[in-house]
């Protein structure tokens, strides 16, 4: 069971390797001040409306 869960692990590990270079990632942007205000104001919105 064990050498099965290593190979299990190891195709796991490959495959997010082979998808890496590929997958969409984004440069991170700086937030002002008023962009994290407005962000937070629409987090605890969407959080109200779930609850």
């Amino acid at each position: 069971m064990n050498v099965l869960y290593k190979l299990f692990c190891r195709a796991y590990q490959a495959v997010f390797r082979a998808l890496i270079p590929v997958l969409p990632y984004r440069q991170p942007q700086r937030l002002d001040a008023a962009q994290l205000e407005q962000f937070y104001t629409r987090v605890a919105g969407e959080q109200e409306r779930a609850a």
